[in-house]
């Protein structure tokens, strides 16, 4: 028999196939149960795959490119909290592996 209603994706999921399924969201993107279509992460967080939220990333890493990863900064580098790069220490300062 036919469908008397139609039914919300899981967050995480957005329709897909002409309204027919519910889909995962990309890592690096998002969507709250509901939602059409899946949002890309904010600057300096990321998502995995199926994801209804983006998670910042700590001081001392900083996020990958494409939104899916936090990376730890290398030694002489730092980072606050939600980065996307890690800087160079300032002249006469020293920073060790993973300094927010």
């Amino acid at each position: 028999s036919g469908s008397t209603q139609c039914s919300i994706c899981d967050a995480g999921t957005v329709p897909i196939e002409n309204h027919t399924e519910c889909g995962m969201c990309a890592a690096g993107r998002f969507a709250a149960p509901g939602s059409a279509t899946c949002s890309s992460c904010p600057v300096g967080s990321i998502a995995s795959t199926g994801s209804s939220q983006c998670s910042p990333c700590g001081g001392g890493w900083m996020s990958t490119a494409d939104q899916t990863t936090c990376r730890i900064c290398e030694a002489g580098r730092f980072a606050a909290p939600g980065s996307t790069s890690c800087s160079v220490c300032p002249v006469g300062t020293i920073a060790v592996v993973g300094s927010s």
